[in-house]
Formats: C-alpha cells, structure tokens, sequence
C-alpha cells in the first residue's frame, strides 16, 4: 500500500494532538433562604453546544441566576428581579461539602467580572486564596465567577472530590458523583438582608475533548 505524504501528516497530527479532556458534572440545585422568600422556581437554562449537561438555574422575587460548577470554580449568571440594586456580600460568604461540614469563610483563587459565555470550564489551581469583594447587580445580567480552594473541602483536591485519569486520557479514578458543595451567601436590598443557602449536588459526569 502506497501512502501519500498528505496522509502521514495527517497522521502524524492526530497523534500529536488528542487534545486535552475536559470534564463537567451535572448538578442539582437546591436554594434555601433566610428569611424565606416567595415565587420560587427551578428550570434548566440551555449551555453551549460543546457542554453536555444544561445548567441549573433559579429564580425568586428577589433574584435569577444560573451556576456552572467547573473543576475548581463557580462560575454565577444573575439579575436582579427587583428595580432596586442587589449586593452579593462574598466576603462574607461561607462553604463547606458533604465531605467538610462545618462551614468556612469564602475565599476565593481569582475573582472574575462579565465573563464570555464559552469561558473555558477547567482551570489551574492557584497558589494563593483571599476575601471576595461584593458585586452589585442591576436589572441587567451580570455574569461572574471565581476559584474556590477546593483542597480543603474534599480529600482530593477538585470539585467534588473528582479524580480523573489525567488532562490527556478519558476516564475517572472517582466520579465525585453524590458529594454535595455547599454555599452560603448574604444578598443586601432595600437595607436588609436575606441569606441565601445554595446546595449543590453532583448527579451525573461526562468528558469530552476539547482541541483548541
């Protein structure tokens, strides 16, 4: 069989590029208050085409918003459902997991303002950790997102406790799949302030590769 030197290169891309593998939970989403608010509602919100799960959203009287929980970050799609402004008090925030219960101040690798849509999911560790700042929301969407020292919230230090094998290989040494993050945030309006209790729940996991 003769070989066209059209094809061996082609070859020899694909075997020097498989890309790197990509992972992203399915989450469910469970929103509590204090004090209780009304005219709660869940609902799927649609992710870009190249993301398997959909995102979980929320909204109340108060506030909508949509989460992506990546491999060490959060990343938050919000508008206020009131004509008054909303301040999210990050820097008192406080998280904890299934697997660390006992709630700790928020703080955060970087903290990201009006982020793309198609922002990459997976991000690297950073070596130093500090208190958020309060972001204020109007009636217009506001997208932000941070990096959370997810080595103190489970034995292995990603998400959930996810364990892959590796950037390069499809496959998984723990799916993290049943572990819970859990997100304590005050929301200030109209000078109160309501406590919003996020519980997120790894239900599903999928991988894909991403060539770019």
């Amino acid at each position: 069989m003769k070989f066209s030197f059209a094809m061996i290169l082609c070859a020899a891309f694909l075997a020097g590029c498989q890309g790197t593998v990509l992972t992203m939970h399915q989450v469910q989403m469970n929103v509590k208050t204090d004090p209780p608010v009304q005219r709660t509602e869940y609902y799927d919100g649609a992710s870009p085409s190249a993301f398997p799960f959909d995102y979980p959203c929320y909204r109340d009287e108060i506030v909508e918003l949509c989460v992506i929980v990546g491999k060490y970050h959060l990343r938050f799609n919000v508008t206020a459902q009131l004509q008054n402004e909303l301040e999210f008090l990050w820097g008192e925030a406080l998280i904890s997991s299934s697997e660390q219960p006992k709630p700790r101040a928020l703080r955060t690798g970087y903290f990201y303002l009006d982020i793309p849509v198609t922002h990459e999911l997976g991000s690297w560790p950073v070596s130093g950790y500090f208190a958020p700042p309060t972001v204020s929301i109007a009636q217009a969407e506001k997208r932000f997102g941070f990096q959370i020292n997810v080595s103190e919230l489970y034995a292995y230090p990603a998400m959930f406790g996810t364990q892959t094998m590796g950037y390069k290989q499809k496959g998984f040494i723990d799916t993290g799949i049943g572990r819970q993050l859990i997100l304590q945030v005050p929301v200030r309006f109209n000078e109160q302030t309501t406590i919003y209790h996020f519980i997120f729940t790894a239900t599903d996991v999928a991988q894909w590769r991403s060539y770019f």
